[in-house]
């Protein structure tokens, strides 16, 4: 059983190696690495439309899908920016952003 250990640390230390077992001692195939391709290629694909389109604001910026189903347009949302927020708030990272993706 694996217990108080991050998706991030699991993966690394566990599923990238094949060590990750099931408790009756079987190899269990973990799609994480998978899902993350999934995640990027949407990602990408929406940046892609978003240039294309001529459009480039965030219109959402959190979209909750489930890779074994179709995606669902209505699980998107726009979170705003949270108030005191110890990374967003620094000039020096906004500078940066504004750089980078001129938000």
């Amino acid at each position: 059983m694996v217990v108080n250990l991050s998706f991030d640390t699991l993966y690394k230390q566990l599923c990238s190696s094949g060590q990750l077992k099931a408790t009756t001692g079987e190899t269990v195939i973990a799609p994480f690495a998978f899902v993350s391709v999934l995640a990027g290629a949407f990602l990408l694909a929406n940046l892609v439309a978003r240039i294309q389109l001529g459009d480039t604001a965030a219109v959402f910026n959190d979209w909750r899908i489930n890779p074994w189903r179709s995606p669902v347009s209505e699980m998107k949302r726009c979170w705003k920016k949270r108030q005191y927020c110890e990374c967003c708030d620094r000039e020096e990272i906004q500078n940066v952003n504004l750089k980078l993706w001129a938000v």
